[in-house]
């Protein structure tokens, strides 16, 4: 069962259908959405079993508000790592984490739940990635970085070694990240910077 119904729920569930995986449908929390995506019953969160795992396949800041209804009712979450994606051996990769296609995960990486890798990002050695981080298409995270958690890293952005990313944190597209990004604050461009 997949959590949402938007374009990254369409793109989750090719990961899965690659993996071939069944899926039962979509559960949203929110009124007013289509009934049906992808031949496939859209309902209400509580309306679903919790014995079928999920996958959340939001990108908004809805995402920590679904996931969390969906610990209070018993759901369990599986990862969903696509088969091009290089994830080291000595990688540890969390339940609930999406590893999108052509995704790189170094050795000795620490992966969170919830925690989405979009396509082509690359994740190296001995990184830490916090709770329900989302990390953008084509994003590059060097050696040693740490993000705390729900922070973004934006498509293409590229983090030096070492640095670190507070929680909460968002680093917008492209942004070159050379010094430490404190929690909460929303940093751009070439070198980052603080923005507000």
């Amino acid at each position: 069962m997949i959590l949402g119904a938007g374009g990254f729920a369409r793109e989750v569930t090719d990961l899965c259908y690659d993996l071939g995986w069944y899926v039962v449908g979509y559960a949203v929390d929110i009124p007013d959405q289509p009934k049906v995506l992808l031949g496939k019953a859209v309902r209400q969160l509580e309306d679903w079993n919790s014995d079928w795992p999920c996958v959340a396949a939001i990108v908004s800041p809805l995402r920590k508000r679904i996931l969390d209804s969906a610990v209070r009712l018993g759901f369990t979450f599986a990862s969903v790592v696509h088969p091009s994606a290089s994830v080291s051996k000595m990688a540890r990769i969390h339940p609930g984490v999406i590893v999108n296609r052509n995704v790189t995960v170094g050795n000795e990486a620490v992966v969170r739940r919830h925690m989405i890798l979009n396509r082509g990002c690359t994740i190296g050695h001995d990184c830490e990635i916090g709770i329900g981080v989302t990390v953008g298409p084509g994003a590059n995270l060097a050696g040693n970085v740490r993000v705390g958690d729900w922070a973004t890293i934006g498509m293409g952005a590229n983090v030096r070694e070492g640095t670190r990313i507070g929680a909460g944190a968002f680093v917008g597209m492209g942004s070159v990240v050379v010094e430490d990004v404190p929690g909460g604050e929303t940093w751009w461009g070439i070198p980052a910077r603080k923005i507000r």
